[in-house]
């Protein structure tokens, strides 16, 4: 009876992991089709460039928040960004 009531739990508890692995990739590909990503890679893991990694990011989305305050969509926001880019770089 036990060992019934044991087997029973895990594979509850594995149907249980399967549904919320599967609703957290739902919401993943929901969010990619809304979201743009900005990834600012350093140019090694040490400190300073660690640290200058994190101070450019901040000074990009500085630039960038008051810029992207009045797109609707993803469409705008990468036409606010393309056509800003090279003060961006």
């Amino acid at each position: 009876m036990l060992r019934k009531t044991v087997s029973i739990s895990i594979l509850s508890l594995i149907l249980i992991l399967i549904l919320y692995i599967f609703n957290s990739i739902s919401i993943q590909h929901s969010l990619a089709n809304k979201v743009l990503r900005l990834h600012i890679l350093a140019n090694s893991n040490s400190n300073f460039d660690q640290t200058l990694k994190l101070k450019v990011r901040d000074k990009v989305i500085e630039f960038l928040t008051p810029k992207l305050g009045n797109s609707h969509n993803l469409a705008e926001t990468k036409e606010i960004i393309s056509n800003n880019i090279d003060n961006i770089k």
